[in-house]
């Protein structure tokens, strides 16, 4: 019953080290229900999880370090959005963790089925949020879920 919370997601090939893992190799994203009040992960494509399939997931405390991160013709060039924000802006070292979210609080959505990655711009000093297997365009109204983790010395 928090439409507003913000997860994040990856998947997990093998949780605790195990042998084997169920491959799902779509993009993924959280969309929120209004009607069940609960976060789901989906197939951007909209095909089934696989039974079976793992991942991580972190619900970030709603702070200036956590936020959704919309595009928008303003901040969009190709297949890439710019994040314009204190915590990121002229920071390579910065870590930057990103969840596709169809519907923030709950509302419509915009559909992204494209994996996406993030990337620093030297030339912009912003960091950005990019389609990692094609030069197709981000669309416009795309939101993720962003979580902008403390970068200390031998943190990964």
């Amino acid at each position: 019953n928090t439409p507003n919370a913000i997860v994040i997601v990856t998947q997990n090939w093998n949780p605790g080290g195990g042998g084997s893992g169920v491959y799902n190799d779509r993009a993924i994203g959280v969309w929120y229900s209004p009607g069940n009040e609960t976060w789901a992960i989906f197939n951007q494509d909209l095909n089934a999880v696989p039974t079976g399939a793992d991942f991580n997931v972190l619900i970030a405390t709603n702070d200036s370090a956590a936020f959704v991160h919309t595009a928008a013709a303003a901040n969009t060039t190709a297949n890439f959005t710019l994040i314009d924000h204190p915590l990121t802006n002229n920071d390579p070292n910065a870590l930057v963790f990103v969840t596709q979210n169809w519907n923030p609080d709950g509302g419509s959505g915009t559909y992204n089925d494209h994996p996406i990655g993030v990337w620093y711009s030297p030339a912009d000093q912003k960091w950005s949020i990019f389609h990692q297997h094609s030069f197709s365009s981000r669309p416009v109204g795309a939101d993720n879920n962003l979580l902008i983790a403390p970068a200390t010395p031998g943190e990964f």
